[in-house]
């Protein structure tokens, strides 16, 4: 295809923020799919953008119909309860808890490789087979 003709957009299974995901056509047939693994946040009533964490990768063998195998990138920092600083980890500004805007592509070895915004401060990019995903102990939705 040459990507100028697009169905109409549907709802999937997996949970959304409000924050950029991206996907690739894998070798082998299947999606990747590189997401905030959280829902959106609701303040006074209506949806906002929720946490930009875990960035989580999924995979779907039926076209995104549904998601079989789930693995997280990055988690972030915890904190503790009763910690005064997740305040701190949450705010809006350089080094706050944020792993966004992913970009995913396979090498032609078959890796995974998934670039995205690290708290703000940087980029970062990690590497990883597709068996990864797979042997990861997330329960598939």
């Amino acid at each position: 295809m040459d990507g100028c003709a697009w169905s109409a957009p549907k709802a999937t299974s997996l949970p959304n923020n409000g924050s950029s995901i991206q996907a690739v056509d894998l070798k082998d047939g299947r999606i990747a799919l590189a997401f905030n693994n959280t829902r959106a946040a609701i303040v006074d009533g209506k949806p906002a953008t929720g946490p930009r964490k875990p960035l989580t990768i999924a995979l779907s063998s039926d076209g995104g119909e549904t998601w079989s195998a789930f693995r997280n990138i990055e988690v972030g920092r915890q904190a503790k309860a009763g910690d005064s600083s997740n305040a701190q980890l949450m705010k809006k500004e350089p080094g706050r808890e944020e792993y966004s805007y992913p970009s995913i592509l396979q090498m032609r070895d078959g890796k995974i490789v998934v670039a995205y915004t690290f708290r703000r401060q940087t980029i970062k990019v990690v590497m990883f087979p597709e068996s990864w995903i797979e042997e990861s102990s997330l329960p598939n939705r």
